[in-house]
């Protein structure tokens, strides 16, 4: 099984802090952002390799970062080859691509900070034997709409309707950006026509391919504004 961070943005809701710095190597209290993520996925053993897709600006910073690591499994910087965003989607593909990905394939948003067991998620993907997402129950249909991915669940757990942002959410299940991809499934990121988002992927999957929704009890924060980080860096 291998694993891909995407962290190919340029962060501009974060300038300056990350006008020469990818938003990944923010310190969170006394640790790179992206450490977090790759101790979570340290606990599914099965992964050998983890991929991280750069773009071309911060390739160097993450080269320099790596050097310093030391995990349970092999950590690759991927540049994604171009001055232009891809989107986060068009990212992924060419990782995929680029690296040859033909396994079960975790991918986690290099933006997401969270303490929910990633073990539990893949003892669940197991469970499935299918395509499975990482939801966080906010409660409130308010807090989700225009801001995040919304899902909703069948009594099973599957995913029967998927909206990117919603204005009026149909559920209060926001989508976290982390993701467990049955290998069998890897072939539908290329049938996505806009690659902007991963949101469009999971509307592709649901369409064509089971996919289930893991929700999980614990904190999750998508690090997107200066005000947010600057809370979460010393009260994480």
């Amino acid at each position: 099984m291998k694993a891909l961070i995407p962290a190919a943005g340029y962060a501009t809701r974060l300038y300056p802090l990350t006008k020469d710095l990818p938003k990944q190597l923010l310190k969170i209290k006394d640790k790179f952002m992206i450490n977090y993520i790759l101790e979570a996925i340290e606990e599914i053993k099965k992964i050998d390799e983890v991929f991280v897709i750069s773009n071309e600006k911060f390739l160097q910073q993450f080269e320099d970062w790596v050097k310093d690591q030391k995990f349970n499994f092999k950590v690759t910087i991927v540049s994604n080859d171009s001055e232009q965003p891809r989107g986060s989607l068009g990212d992924i593909e060419y990782a995929i691509n680029k690296a040859k990905i033909d396994e079960d394939l975790l991918i986690v948003a290099g933006d997401n900070l969270f303490d929910f067991s990633l073990k539990r998620f893949k003892g669940y993907f197991d469970k499935k034997r299918a395509s499975i997402l990482a939801l966080y129950d906010y409660k409130d249909k308010n807090l989700i709409a225009g801001r995040l991915g919304c899902a909703q669940v069948d009594s099973e757990g599957k995913l029967v309707n998927f909206e990117e942002k919603p204005a009026v959410p149909k559920s209060t299940l926001a989508a976290t950006a982390c993701y467990l991809i049955k290998k069998e499934d890897l072939a539908l990121v290329g049938n996505v026509i806009d690659k902007r988002n991963c949101g469009n992927f999971i509307k592709e999957l649901v369409s064509k391919s089971a996919v289930y929704g893991f929700t999980f009890k614990g904190r999750w924060f998508d690090i997107g504004t200066l005000d947010q980080y600057n809370y979460l860096k010393n009260n994480f």
